[in-house]
């Protein structure tokens, strides 16, 4: 759906300080792993996940300029959409392991949920409590695990270190990840120890989203058409280590 369609917001849950979901009033047939690119009127557009299908449902960080206007509308408002664009999650085997960092949780949520089918075990991770999201949606289709940071849920320390000890004693036929690229390359190492194939949800600055402009090519690859899930051995050789600014500029991840 390359055309932009207006959605209202039907319920907007503030999820913490500064992150909130919304679920709007149509559905949209998708994958989980797959965006969307929502338009704010007079302000821009951007990606977003679909953390909610096909009931459409964004989760939104206030950290720039179109997710700041989304983070301040309410029920009733409006919003242009665009799409489903680019690759979801492709799972293989059965039993799969999900790791989550912060509001990177939310496209495993929508993941789960639509492959019930699977036996799931989700490590959902933050720097604190108020950071652990969708921890209990998880739950009625996963086993879960909670990291903190600062020990005030779950298991105190990052996600990696749940997975080591997880993964000493569990086996698991694919892993699948989003979050920060710098906790998503940890696990990525984790993983080849482990011999596990794995999929990664990867984040880079997009204008279009249909792979004509090239603001998210990375070593040949339109992350917007190619991925944004790419399995492990067709990440970049930059994974981990340095992205792209808006401008073009490199800069660490």
């Amino acid at each position: 759906m390359n055309k932009i369609k207006i959605f209202r917001v039907l319920e907007k849950v503030q999820e913490t300080e500064k992150i909130v979901t919304l679920r709007f009033d149509g559905k949209i047939d998708a994958k989980a792993g797959q965006f969307v690119m929502v338009w704010v009127p007079g302000v821009g557009e951007k990606p977003f996940s679909l953390s909610y299908i096909p009931d459409v449902g964004i989760t939104v960080a206030d950290v720039g300029k179109v997710s700041n206007a989304l983070c301040s509308i309410s029920a009733g408002d409006k919003a242009g959409i665009r799409g489903p664009y680019g690759n979801g999650f492709e799972l293989r085997g059965n039993k799969i392991l999900g790791i989550g960092g912060g509001y990177g949780i939310a496209p495993l949520a929508a993941l789960i949920e639509q492959n019930r089918d699977k036996e799931f075990s989700t490590i959902c991770g933050a720097n604190t409590k108020k950071g652990i999201l969708f921890a209990e949606r998880i739950r009625k289709s996963s086993n879960v695990i909670v990291t903190t940071c600062d020990g005030s849920a779950g298991i105190r320390g990052m996600v990696t270190d749940a997975m080591e000890g997880l993964l000493k004693d569990n086996h698991f036929d694919q892993i699948v990840t989003c979050g920060p690229e710098a906790m998503m390359a940890e696990v990525l190492k984790i993983a080849k120890k482990f011999k596990i194939p794995t999929q990664v949800s990867l984040d880079r600055y997009m204008k279009c989203g249909i792979g004509v402009c090239g603001s998210c090519a990375v070593n040949g690859l339109r992350v917007c058409k190619d991925g944004p899930v790419f399995r492990d051995h067709e990440l970049p050789p930059e994974f981990g280590k340095s992205k792209r600014d808006k401008s073009g500029r490199g800069i660490e991840v």
